[in-house]
């Protein structure tokens, strides 16, 4: 996997309507003129995005991705190859494509039989705290991607002993609506449309990828710590995460940790 990044010390400039330059002065790339699948692939470039998913997300072919990503190389800041050091759990009815597409990201290469660096449970509707205990226990840091009918969210991270956890989403949400739970336990083996649209979960997948690379690599930022919200039709939204009084998940890693 080569994971591209545009340096982020070189702002994004509209020099026109129709053309961008990247780097003030001199400007390090001009692209003239813009069109809608550079626009994409610059906003996933910003971020941080696996080579092999850009063509997915610029909605583009192979050819204009790979023709994109030589025109910006003099703004990109690293070229990353490797496996990201994850061990990743499907709970999804579409779970052989995501399967590919992981794969195609490196995102998976930990046997489950040792610790991995990151953990990240790709789930339809809801995440049973079966799904996760055992990183709990071990302090594994770890995040959920979950679909849904209209949205994914992707994190935010679970840093045991330092964070909320899952389960703390879970109960905030039951305050938030008494009839979560009943919900929850019969949507949570029934298919999620979101994750059935191509460039939905290939979206959302290439956001995991870039946490998951994040944190494997040890360079986890602030803007790493929200989760994030993908709808369907573009818009976004963060999502925090707060240790809720009844989970006790805190508490529970401090004790493991004094005995």
């Amino acid at each position: 996997m080569t994971f591209l990044r545009l340096d982020p010390q070189l702002p994004i400039l509209w020099r026109s309507p129709d053309a961008i330059q990247i780097g003030a002065e001199p400007p390090r790339v001009l692209i003239d003129p813009v069109t809608d699948h550079d626009q994409r692939m610059l906003a996933a470039v910003r971020l941080g995005v696996p080579s092999e998913a850009l063509a997915t997300v610029g909605r583009c072919s192979e050819e204009t991705a790979g023709a994109f990503i030589e025109r910006i190389r003099p703004a990109l800041h690293a070229l990353d190859a490797g496996p990201i050091d994850a061990h990743v759990r499907v709970r999804s009815a579409q779970r052989s494509e995501i399967i590919g597409t992981i794969r195609s990201l490196g995102l998976v290469g930990t046997s489950p039989d040792r610790r991995p660096e990151v953990g990240i449970v790709i789930a339809d509707h809801a995440v049973p705290l079966a799904a996760y205990r055992d990183w709990l226990r071990e302090a594994v840091p770890h995040f959920a991607v979950v679909f849904g009918v209209d949205a994914v969210t992707v994190g935010p991270v679970v840093l045991p002993g330092t964070t909320g956890c899952l389960r703390c989403l879970d109960l905030h949400r039951t305050d938030a609506d008494p009839a979560w739970p009943a919900i929850a336990s019969q949507l949570i083996e029934a298919p999620a449309a979101s994750a059935a649209d191509p460039i939905v979960r290939t979206e959302a997948l290439c956001a995991a990828a870039r946490l998951a690379w994040a944190l494997s690599r040890g360079v986890l930022g602030a803007e790493h710590h929200s989760g994030r919200r993908f709808r369907r039709g573009g818009a976004r939204e963060e999502i925090g995460i707060e240790p809720h009084p009844d989970c006790g998940c805190l508490l529970d890693l401090q004790a493991e940790s004094a005995a």
